[in-house]
């Protein structure tokens, strides 16, 4: 299975720590949101995926 990314929400900070060493052997990005309050109207949105993302541009060529 290929994982490219993993995000931990919890707040036992042996297990961020766990997390972030074991994701160092096969995963590209360990992303850890421990400290977000998600009751908090800026924290509700689309926008924290971003971190685990990989967005690649392609160039077309275009035809006269």
């Amino acid at each position: 299975m290929d994982v490219n990314a993993i995000i931990y929400c919890g707040i036992d900070s042996g297990h961020a720590s766990m997390v972030e060493k074991n994701t160092a052997l096969n995963v590209k990005r360990a992303v850890n949101y421990a400290d977000e309050n998600w009751i908090n109207p800026d924290s509700q949105g689309p926008y924290h995926i971003m971190k685990s993302q990989e967005i690649k541009t392609t160039w077309h060529p275009i035809g006269n």
